[in-house]
């Protein structure tokens, strides 16, 4: 057909339509096929199509369906555009499934695809790659503090690392910010921006664990406020955050939660809401709401999760971190606890009321078990979590 048609077929001025451009490329495309297979009577590779037909995504499956192709995949070199896909490892004489690499330049783009092998190279048939759709889900798992000794000043450098875990279905790229709550004596808004070690963005594999340190200098006046590292990935479809909070108090050393033990709540009466995304400050807490003058019963749950191996002797406390004299918290049932096998759980209860605050006052609840046994090699130390109650 396309010998058939004569170069003044189409004079100066006459409109070139996109179906007739369209034609012309189908035909060329059937003289390469044809070319293709006589070449391929000589043993060239041949490519007929390429599936899925539409546009291809980074990082997805791409088949190359034709004839001719090495029975072993790794003597196949593929070639997208420029780059060259080589050892194979899946295939057979008449098909090769490749993964389009992730970091293919000049994508989005239209590339040519052949296969080579043995020195003979197939017809190249056009695919359009575009950008892999990203799709994460899991969360960051941020583990216990490392803190510096001393005795904690405003104006004073501070640092502190967490090992971050990545457990999520794609790799990603981490974003670090520290979240002030509770501040006093300068305000959360008035803490600089830190430092983190790697900086942002730092790229982490599925079940790869990083070490974050960030660097800190609180500012002039601060006597209270509590630290927390948040964590949020590509397009923040994975987040982490540091619990408990550290909890930086002027003239004290710094204090981080043992993480041989652990508290978390299980449930509240009736008189309390469990709020997952309590927004205090800008930050997001998991808290309490409670009425004014209302009586609520929190249980929480003790897991003795001790590296020791050893059970552990417990004592128990509560108490507010703020507006003390609003606030009637009882003391925690029980307040002691004897030979707690590691890994073992117990149920802890405290009730809660609110006789002189104002509606949307907020406190933290600060709830401690002090491991006090030093059996064999046992170490003592203090587990505790912070609870944000809210009244409403």
């Amino acid at each position: 057909e396309l010998i058939d048609i004569s170069p003044q077929g189409v004079a100066p001025g006459d409109l070139i339509t996109a179906e007739l451009f369209n034609q012309i490329l189908s035909d060329v495309n059937s003289l390469k096929l044809r070319v293709a297979a006589l070449e391929g009577e000589a043993g060239a590779p041949v490519i007929t199509r390429i599936t899925p037909s539409g546009d291809l995504r980074t990082g997805g499956q791409m088949t190359i369906i034709g004839s001719n192709f090495n029975a072993e995949p790794r003597r196949n070199i593929v070639r997208i555009g420029s780059e060259v896909l080589t050892p194979l490892r899946t295939g057979s004489t008449s098909s090769i499934s490749v993964q389009i690499p992730l970091d293919l330049p000049d994508v989005p783009s239209r590339f040519d695809v052949s296969v080579e092998n043995e020195g003979l190279v197939s017809n190249s048939l056009p695919v359009t790659i575009i950008e892999r759709e990203f799709a994460q889900f899991g969360e960051f798992d941020v583990g216990p503090a490392t803190v510096p000794d001393g005795i904690m000043r405003p104006e004073q450098r501070l640092e502190i690392s967490w090992d971050v875990t990545a457990d999520t279905a794609q790799p990603d790229e981490l974003t670090f910010s520290l979240q002030v709550s509770n501040a006093q004596g300068a305000s959360a808004s008035s803490w600089p921006t830190p430092t983190f070690s790697p900086a942002s963005p730092a790229s982490i594999e599925v079940g790869q664990t990083r070490t974050v340190t960030m660097a800190v200098t609180p500012p002039a006046g601060a006597r209270a406020a509590d630290l927390a590292l948040n964590v949020t990935g590509i397009e923040g479809r994975a987040t982490g955050s540091s619990q408990p909070p550290i909890e930086w108090r002027a003239g004290e050393p710094l204090v981080a939660s043992s993480p041989n033990a652990t508290i978390s709540i299980t449930n509240t009466s009736t008189a309390f809401i469990e709020v997952d995304d309590m927004d205090i400050g800008g930050n997001t807490f998991h808290g309490i709401e409670m009425q004014r003058d209302a009586l609520g019963r929190i249980i929480l749950e003790l897991v003795n999760g001790n590296a020791f191996g050893r059970a552990g002797t417990f004592a128990m406390s509560a108490f507010v971190e703020s507006n003390a004299g609003d606030w009637d918290i009882s003391t925690p049932d029980p307040s002691a606890i004897s030979s707690l096998p590691s890994g073992a759980d117990v149920s802890i209860d405290v009730d809660v009321t609110n006789t002189g605050g104002t509606t949307g006052e907020v406190t933290f609840l600060r709830v401690e078990a002090r491991q006090t046994s030093t059996a064999g090699d046992l170490e003592t130390f203090t587990t505790f979590a912070l609870i944000p109650l809210r009244l409403t």
